[in-house]
């Protein structure tokens, strides 16, 4: 049997130290890989509960910058998208919010497939439409159209 070590260290701007979350990792087989994406899966919920708790503070560059480090670990994670786009619209970066909209909204209505539209979809909706109103240069892309963004 094989033995690999793996140390992963992620940086946040709200510390000047580094947090290491993962630590030193050593792993033999398949369930030892399914652990440690387990433990990423972990890291990402923690740093998007805590961009949550930045974006409370009103502390919107710490609550986008632990949101784009879950999404390095979890590029496909909803939330940090969503908790992402609220920071850069806070910091009028709405382009960069739109975008994130859009992709957790791709997301969301992946997931609601077969179930109907459900809150969360509806919820985006209206983030996008409000985003849009109130930059007048901004236009949604394909399949989220104006008129597909009102709520029913």
């Amino acid at each position: 049997t094989t033995t690999t070590t793996t140390t992963t260290t992620t940086t946040t701007s709200s510390s000047s130290s580094s947090s290491n979350v993962l630590g030193c990792l050593v792993f033999d087989d398949e369930s030892d890989h399914q652990r440690i994406q387990q433990m990423r899966e972990l890291q990402t919920v923690l740093l998007t509960n805590r961009a949550l708790c930045w974006l409370k503070r009103s502390n919107f560059m710490e609550a986008e910058a632990d949101c784009s480090s879950a999404l390095t670990m979890s590029p496909d994670s909803s939330n940090a998208l969503r908790r992402r786009a609220i920071a850069l619209t806070k910091m009028d970066q709405v382009s960069d919010a739109l975008r994130d909209y859009q992709r957790a909204l791709r997301l969301a209505e992946a997931e609601a497939q077969g179930n109907g539209e459900d809150i969360k979809v509806r919820r985006l909706k209206a983030a996008i439409a409000q985003l849009c109103d109130k930059d007048p240069n901004l236009k949604p892309s394909s399949p989220s159209s104006p008129s597909s963004l009102s709520s029913s």
